[in-house]
C-alpha cells in the first residue's frame, strides 16, 4: 500500500516542484514602477479598476513603451483574470515584441474560448500580417467579413489583404463595401483605386 502511494505521490510532488520553479506569470502586485507609474498607483488600481490599469497599458503602448505596456497588461490580466481584453492586449504586445508564436497560440486558445469576440479575431489577423500569413489571417477575418455589418476599417483590412493574396475581384467588393458606408474618404478610394 505504501509503495502505490508513493510511486502515485512522487511524480505528482515532483511535477509540483517543476511547475512553481518555472517562472511566474504575471502578478496582481508588484515592487516596481513602470515609468511615472509607481507601484502603489498600479496595485492601486489592479485592486480598484482593472480595467482603468488596462487603459493606462494602452497609453504605455501608444508611446511606444511596449515592455511597459506589457508590464500592466500582464498585472491587469493578474489581477482580473475574467477580462478579455487584458488577455487579448497582453498577446497583442507580445507578437509585436516578436514573440509571434506564443501570441499566436494565446490568441488561439481566447479564440476557441470567445469564438464570436471580434477584438480576438482582429488581434490574432494582425499577428499573422506581421508575419507575412496573409490567406490564414483572411480565414480569421472571414467571419466578420461576412457580417452585413461589419465595420469600415475592418472591410478596409479584408480589401488589402485580398488584393496581397492575388485576389482583386474580393477587394474590389470589400473596398466597395467600404465606400458605400464613407464615399468621400480619400483613403478606401485609393484603396479602391490601387485594386484596378
Amino acid at each position: 500500500m505504501n509503495k502505490i502511494l508513493s510511486i502515485r505521490i512522487i511524480p505528482t510532488l515532483l511535477l509540483c516542484l517543476a511547475v512553481s520553479g518555472c517562472g511566474t506569470g504575471p502578478e496582481k502586485r508588484v515592487n516596481t514602477g513602470e515609468g511615472p507609474f509607481s507601484a502603489r498607483a498600479r496595485n492601486t488600481l489592479a485592486s480598484e479598476n482593472p480595467e482603468g490599469l488596462l487603459r493606462v497599458g494602452e497609453g504605455f503602448e501608444r508611446s511606444g513603451n511596449l515592455q511597459g505596456a506589457l508590464n500592466i497588461y500582464g498585472q491587469a490580466m493578474a489581477a482580473a483574470p475574467e477580462l478579455v481584453d487584458a488577455q487579448i492586449a497582453y498577446a497583442r504586445v507580445t507578437g509585436m515584441l516578436g514573440g509571434h508564436d506564443r501570441s499566436i497560440g494565446m490568441l488561439t486558445a481566447l479564440l476557441e474560448a470567445h469564438p464570436a469576440n471580434p477584438s480576438v479575431r482582429t488581434a490574432l489577423a494582425n499577428v499573422n500580417i506581421r508575419m507575412g500569413r496573409f490567406q490564414l489571417a483572411t480565414l480569421v477575418l472571414k467571419p466578420m467579413l461576412e457580417d452585413p455589418l461589419a465595420s469600415t476599417e475592418l472591410l478596409d483590412l479584408g480589401g488589402r489583404l485580398s488584393q496581397v493574396s492575388n485576389q482583386p475581384e474580393k477587394a474590389r467588393q470589400l473596398f466597395g463595401r467600404t465606400l458605400d458606408q464613407h464615399p468621400n474618404e480619400p483613403k478606401y478610394l485609393r484603396h479602391m483605386a490601387l485594386s484596378f
